[in-house]
């Protein structure tokens, strides 16, 4: 618990207390649902997580503790999900498509192919998914792109190799996947770049003015990463971590990476890599699990999927803020809450922080990560104290 006095304009002495919570990166709860099905893909939005995997099966959770199961109009296995422009869009086997507005009512949508699709992002203004199709003399990349997740058009890849993962940063989408990465303005006329690393590129994620890859690198036992500014130059980094890099994903300031070794090598031990820059990584175990595929952020915490039905939680990774700001006439004070938008608050008054008798002022839900509250009774006493907790 932190604490501190500010002294206002009329003498009064205003505290304010926050409950400071743990990084929470030490701090991952198993979280499975009980379904021991190999999950692929999670994302965040509209106040839920949504994770997906094979046999077409889709869970939600709106705290990514408690899961349930929701009906999915997919055979197929899923192997990667977004959500953009207030929908989930999931990708998967056959060309599968399947996008919901609400994460529980799901509705398929035709892509116009076969291909096996890994992955999917919604940024400048579409859906851009990627993947690879077996044309009978290899695989060859495939590029699908959509601007409203309903009408999907095919378009054309120029490489004769898988796509695994796709990123979107600085106005430019980044396809990688295994000896090809592409780069295009507007996801529909493709370039080749240079190649993050000569082992496939599982994952891509765009942060604090970089793209990262996570990978895969049988020369190294580490997982392995390539950092570049502009999507086309590459330079390669590693975390101290056993295993290919299935997932990254950046949010809260920080890249957090997942993967591990398959439970056939029998070391199932598993960690998350996080890095600030994507070149200086620090790592954090979750304990002995399956292989993790991939990461998202939300409502102040991380949620990973993996095998066999895995999910796992970290501890919250960001605390609220409660500030005092100098009041605007001598009879009010004005509060202003920052967080992550989603979170619940309690926000406690008292005029003796010493007794410990707190009570209630507001329940407050942080719709869009700053909450400004006006206090006009603080002339009433002769001292206040205020706390923010959560429920």
């Amino acid at each position: 618990m932190l604490r501190f006095s500010t002294p206002l304009f009329l003498g009064l002495w205003l505290t304010t207390v926050v409950h400071l919570f743990a990084s929470g990166l030490d701090e991952w709860a198993d979280r499975s649902p009980g379904q021991p099905i190999d999950l692929h893909g999670v994302a965040f939005g509209d106040g839920k997580f949504v994770a997906v995997g094979v046999q077409g099966v889709i869970f939600v959770s709106t705290n990514g503790a408690a899961w349930r199961p929701t009906d999915s109009p997919a055979a197929a296995a899923l192997r990667g999900i977004t959500y953009g422009a207030g929908m989930f869009a999931a990708v998967g086997d056959n060309g599968s498509i399947i996008t919901s507005t609400n994460g529980v009512a799901w509705v398929r949508r035709s892509s116009g192919s076969v291909a096996e699709l890994f992955g999917v992002v919604h940024s400048g203004g579409q859906f851009v998914a990627v993947g690879r199709v077996d044309t009978g003399a290899g695989y060859a990349g495939e590029i699908i792109t959509s601007s409203d997740g309903v009408d999907w058009t095919i378009r054309d890849s120029g490489v004769r190799d898988p796509l695994f993962a796709i990123g979107y940063g600085a106005g430019i989408y980044v396809a990688v996947g295994h000896l090809s990465a592409l780069a295009s303005d507007d996801g529909i006329t493709w370039r080749r770049v240079q190649l993050p690393n000569y082992g496939p590129v599982y994952g891509i994620a765009y942060g604090n003015n970089r793209f990262v890859t996570a990978e895969s690198d049988i020369y190294t036992p580490t997982f392995p990463f390539s950092v570049s500014e502009d999507g086309q130059s590459w330079r390669n980094t590693s975390a101290a971590t056993d295993g290919a890099a299935w997932g990254v994903t950046f949010a809260s300031g920080r890249f957090a990476a997942v993967g591990g070794l398959n439970l056939f090598f029998g070391n199932p031990t598993n960690q998350v890599a996080v890095s600030g820059d994507g070149e200086h990584w620090t790592t954090h175990s979750v304990g002995l699990i399956p292989e993790l595929r991939c990461i998202t952020y939300g409502a102040g915490s991380f949620v990973a999927v993996g095998l066999s039905g895995t999910i796992v939680q970290s501890g919250r990774v960001t605390s609220p803020r409660l500030a005092i700001q100098p009041p605007s006439n001598p009879n009010s004070v004005q509060l202003t809450i920052t967080g992550d938008a989603g979170d619940v608050y309690r926000l406690q008054t008292s005029t003796d922080f010493p007794s410990g008798d707190w009570m209630d002022w507001m329940i407050l839900t942080n719709v869009i990560g700053t909450i400004t509250v006006t206090d006009d009774t603080v002339s009433n006493s002769e001292r206040r104290f205020f706390r923010l907790l959560e429920p």
